[in-house]
This record gives C-alpha cells, structure tokens and sequence, in this order.
C-alpha cells in the first residue's frame, strides 16, 4: 500500500518485478489520481481519501489532514488489508498525504495481525524540505523503529549530492528504479513463495533494525556460461545488490539471505557455483 505522489512513484516501480503481489495506491487530490490511472493502474487499486475533508485537492502540505482524511477511510483500508498476509507500505516524508498517513498504515496492519514491512523516503533538508519538517520526518522514523518493526529507510540526500552530477529528475528515477527492483523482488518472492526458505526470511526480517534490500539482473549471449565466468559474474551482481547508495544502513550485516533465479536448461553445477560465491 503506497501513501501520496512520492510513494506511489517509488510503488509503481514495484509493480514490475511483483508478481502476483496486489498494490493499493492511497490519494488524496484527483490530479496524482488521474496520473496514475493514466500510467495503467487499474481504478480499482487506487483510493482517494479525504473526499469531505480535502475535497480532492490535498493535504495542502499539512500532515494532520492527511491523517484525518485516512481516519474517514480507515474501515476501507482495513477491509483491503484483511485477506493480506505481508503488507508493505511506502511513503515519503517530502509532503503532507505520506507524511501523515505512514505511521497509521502501519499501526492498523500491525493491530491486523500483519507482517508489516515499511518503506519510507527520508527526503533532503534544504533540497526538499526545511528543517522543521526534516526534524518531524526523523521523528516519524523513530516512531516506526518503537513499532518493533524493520525498515526500509530510503534517504534522498543522494539525488542532491553534487559528486553524482546527475540531473534531479534523472537521480530520483534512478532511485525509484533502483528501490522498486529491489522492494518489488522481495515482495514477488513473498507472494509467490518460491526460491526461499520463508522461516530464514522471516527471522531476517523480524523485530527492528534496517533492511538493505538489492536486485540485480545479467543476461548471458551464451546458452551455458563457462565456470570461470559464472562465479565472476555472480560476485559482480552480489556486489551490487550490497551497494544500493539511496538506503541508510549503517554498520554490518547481520543476517542475509539471497534469491538467484536461472534457466532450467542450466546444468546442476552452474546452480551450485553460484550458491558458493553468493554465499561467500
């Protein structure tokens, strides 16, 4: 479940690498709306809130009223949430709808009996925000660690960061890009069960602390790749699942676990390699 514009982009991204995983889009103007009915999503997955509050128009940058507007909806949400097992909810920290709505989302999963997995954006003081908002944002995530809860922590500091010389529009894609292919993937793997012991998984992601979440993808012109080119190749995409650069996660692992899809024509000891090297 994505709260306001800058969840439902990061969301929208998701919905390439999930599978069978079901998105709800939550809303609070027409016009992020009518986006995102234009980009394909279904009607259906997206809810605006706030129709007697807000009127359609927004939070106007005010937290309170997007918590308020949400309150009106809460028995709709609920009754979305209820047949879920695994419940991620994405916002960002930049405005007022994802600001306001993150930590009820979370809550009323958690009081559901949920497997609740937030992602939330940390947006950039002076880039995006003042310091006033920037001080309620950080707050907001000491919250959602007193939940008990492991978290995605985005930090958007990176787009601005003028060693990348990268446009602003070019780095936040790339950061939307790189968050949904990650977050999507982990979540597929949740819907659909597969690749993974489930009990390893959960005890990874169980109680607080941060997730450092990656995804990566390599096609081969070869029909079966040569042993030296395997383990070189999987050490690579390894690597760059460990380094995503727009997520805070301070100090080591603790716990890991990795998903390695492959063509069944692939010979059992290409499957074993790559273990070694993952695991290593």
């Amino acid at each position: 479940v994505s709260a306001g514009t800058g969840g439902a982009r990061m969301a929208f991204e998701m919905r390439a690498f999930a599978g069978s995983a079901q998105f709800l889009f939550i809303e609070s103007n027409y016009v992020s709306a009518v986006d995102l009915r234009r980009n394909g999503v279904a009607r259906s997955e997206i809810m605006l809130i706030g129709r007697e509050t807000l009127g359609g128009h927004g939070s106007f940058n005010d937290p309170s009223k997007a918590c308020a507007a949400l309150t009106e909806a809460q028995t709709q949400v609920e009754e979305w949430m209820n047949d879920k097992d695994i419940i991620f909810v994405v916002a960002t920290g930049g405005k007022g709808t994802g600001m306001g709505t993150f930590l009820p989302l979370c809550r009323w999963a958690q009081t559901l009996d949920k497997w609740v997995i937030p992602v939330f954006a940390q947006p950039c003081i002076g880039g995006e925000v003042d310091a006033a908002t920037h001080a309620n944002v950080l707050h907001a995530i000491e919250e959602a660690r007193a939940l008990n809860l492991r978290l995605v922590h985005v930090v958007n500091a990176i787009v601005f960061d003028p060693k990348r010389a990268l446009p602003k529009e070019q780095a936040f894609r790339l950061l939307n890009e790189s968050i949904g292919g990650s977050v999507g993937a982990l979540a597929q793997i949740l819907a659909e069960g597969r690749q993974i012991d489930l009990s390893d998984l959960s005890a990874m992601l169980a109680g607080p602390g941060e997730l450092l979440i990656g995804h990566a993808e390599k096609e081969y012109d070869a029909a079966i790749p040569s042993q030296h080119r395997i383990r070189k190749a999987v050490a690579s995409l390894v690597a760059e699942c460990l380094d995503v650069p727009f997520l805070n996660f301070p100090g080591t692992v603790d716990q890991a676990v990795s998903s390695i899809s492959m063509p069944e024509t692939w010979p059992a000891w290409v499957e074993k390699e790559v273990s070694e090297v993952a695991g290593s």
